[in-house]
């Protein structure tokens, strides 16, 4: 009979340290805008990509029989994603976003050289930060937000609305009259469920650890007239 011991892949110290970085980085971006700030303009923005994440969770398997350990993993496929965000000026190269997006996938178990599927998987998400301007075209973003998982199986039963660190960098692109933007995002979070703390049955408890997602995406902007 096998034994199966869990744990969320992380340590929940991550969390507070990835939120305190991105903190110094809010400010490092809010400071000048706030010494010349003056409010003006808004752009509306339309975006879709695909988003990959670290596993969920990851643990072993203890099988008696055959006196070893199987390592798995439980990961959310590459999958895509579309944001929506609206944004307006504080100041010559700074503007405050506010986004919120969902990802549409499924969540697949790893062992050896098995995959299997668990379920269906859609991630929501919305995230309040800074956009500043740091060449002609090149622009950077950082803030805080909120990501909730719902789906299939027990798994994701208790997980919550956790805190969402959010960075990206991105360009924009006249082609054919259209404003385009093309970025990259990153996102660090605490995961963890019900099952997952109570140990599942396993006699094993779990731990809330911190997941990382990362996405590529290109957008329509519309409107214009920031500083």
């Amino acid at each position: 009979m096998e034994r199966c011991v869990r744990r969320v892949v992380g340590a929940g110290q991550r969390s507070w340290r990835a939120a305190a970085l991105c903190a110094v980085g809010v400010a490092c971006l809010l400071v000048p805008g706030v010494v010349r700030a003056q409010a003006g303009g808004f752009e509306a923005e339309a975006r879709a990509g695909v988003a990959l994440s670290t596993p969920l969770v990851e643990g072993a398997v203890l099988v008696p029989v055959e006196g070893g350990v199987r390592a798995f993993r439980v990961t959310p496929v590459a999958a895509p994603v579309v944001v929506i965000a609206g944004r307006t000026g504080l100041g010559p190269d700074l503007a405050l976003e506010v986004s919120a997006g969902w990802t549409f996938g499924r969540v697949e178990g790893r062992q050896g050289g098995e995959t299997w599927r668990l379920g269906d998987l859609g991630v929501g998400h919305a995230v309040a930060s800074l956009r500043r301007r740091v060449l002609e075209r090149l622009h950077v973003r950082g803030g805080l937000g909120l990501i909730r998982y719902g789906g299939d199986g027990a798994l994701l039963e208790g997980s919550g609305t956790r805190p969402l660190v959010e960075v990206k960098a991105g360009t924009e692109l006249e082609l054919g009259g259209a404003r385009v933007s093309l970025s990259g995002v990153g996102q660090a979070h605490s995961f963890g469920s019900a099952a997952l703390r109570a140990g599942g049955g396993s006699g094993v408890r779990g731990l809330d650890g911190t997941v990382y997602r990362f996405a590529l995406q290109a957008g329509i902007v519309l409107g214009g007239g920031l500083p």
